[in-house]
């Protein structure tokens, strides 16, 4: 068997951009993964005809441009600005919170002065301690309580008093009529996919998939580990297991052609038990006779996908940073490997920093 410098545990965008990095540079690269795909969550592929985000939307969005132009070597770009609406009782509301959305919740026709005024006079100044607190000093106790309250606890499975100021610290809100979700300079999806996007990303690594790192560490011959993986599943869980929450998903083939007003339709009610409804090919630019839309609940069970942010996990995370500042032949790296929560595009920035930082570390 090859012998290879780098051995990178994890076929995601984090695993994909460093593999790329060192193999342009000319170090022989093993990629491997316990799933059965390459993309990790942002992973795509057909369902019914109909190009789907099989763990949920992904949509790129980013004003750092040197990240664009990095990711755009590897995809074109469906020109897309994203939407969501907010479904209570039976409603649609625009997401993030704007002119509109106040109008239809208050029963009165807001000008943006008056919405300025009301959401200026229902913020707070003082230092949130957690998410509620977080939450309440963007947008008041009233539009907390009824978009974000029940959303929040259902996503993370427990009191948003609980939960990190981080979680909603930065909520957009806006004054005016515009529902685009992302603010950023650059936005869209891969016309060909995000899986098509990494798999040539993979152009010049060796990949094996359906292996995890047990199996792996012994019998594929490498220098060098980038580990994009669990630290805790590292360890051997020396100082407990990092908790996550997942989601799992229901889908529904219907026979029409449109079933919502936006990609995406938030369900704030604690009541319903699901988060989010996905409907794909208002994503993915391919509307055809019927749709296809799935359904998401949140989960503590499966596969690992959100890092609980509380002061608990994130204590627990330094005991295991501890362990992997020591190392001088592994590199943790991806959204579980440094137990955060990271949008793509900081995914993708933080793997380029990490690859040079190899670079610069081993020559």
């Amino acid at each position: 068997m090859m012998h290879y410098d780098f051995l990178i545990v994890g076929a995601g965008l984090a695993g994909a951009v460093i593999a790329e990095r060192l193999t342009a540079r000319g170090a022989g690269v093993c990629v491997i993964d316990k799933r059965f795909h390459i993309g990790g969550n942002c992973y795509d592929y057909r369902r019914c005809g109909i190009l789907v985000h099989a763990y949920g939307a992904h949509i790129f969005h980013t004003s750092d441009d040197e990240v664009w132009q990095y990711v755009s070597r590897f995809a074109t770009w469906r020109t897309y600005r994203h939407r969501v609406t907010a479904m209570i009782g039976g409603q649609y509301y625009p997401i993030p919170i704007n002119r509109q959305t106040l109008s239809l919740s208050l029963n009165r026709d807001f000008t943006e002065v008056e919405a300025q005024s009301y959401l200026d006079s229902h913020q707070q100044s003082t230092l949130p301690t957690n998410a509620e607190e977080a939450a309440i000093a963007r947008v008041g106790k009233v539009l907390y309580d009824r978009y974000y309250r029940g959303y929040t606890e259902k996503q993370w499975g427990m009191s948003a008093i609980q939960l990190l100021p981080t979680v909603t610290q930065r909520l957009p809100v806006r004054a005016n009529d515009d529902d685009h979700y992302f603010e950023d300079t650059h936005e869209g999806i891969p016309t060909e996919g995000y899986t098509e996007m990494v798999r040539r990303m993979l152009n010049h690594a060796d990949r094996y998939l359906g292996c995890d790192y047990a199996r792996a560490v012994t019998r594929i011959p490498h220098k060098y580990v980038v580990y994009t993986g669990s630290p805790d599943e590292f360890y051997d869980y020396q100082f407990g297991q990092l908790p996550y929450r997942s989601l799992k998903f229901c889908w529904h083939l219907l026979d029409i052609r449109q079933a919502f007003p936006s990609p995406v339709v938030n369900f704030p009610d604690p009541q319903v038990p699901f988060i989010r409804a996905v409907e794909h090919w208002q994503l993915t630019g391919e509307p055809s006779s019927q749709t296809l839309v799935s359904f998401e609940t949140p989960t503590s069970q499966g596969l690992p996908m959100y890092p609980m942010p509380t002061h608990e996990a994130q204590a627990m995370y330094e005991q295991y940073r501890v362990l992997i500042a020591k190392e001088s032949r592994l590199w943790f790296a991806g959204r579980l490997g440094e137990y955060r929560y990271a949008n793509m595009d900081q995914v993708v920035r933080r793997s380029l920093d990490v690859a040079r930082a190899i670079e610069n570390q081993i020559g």
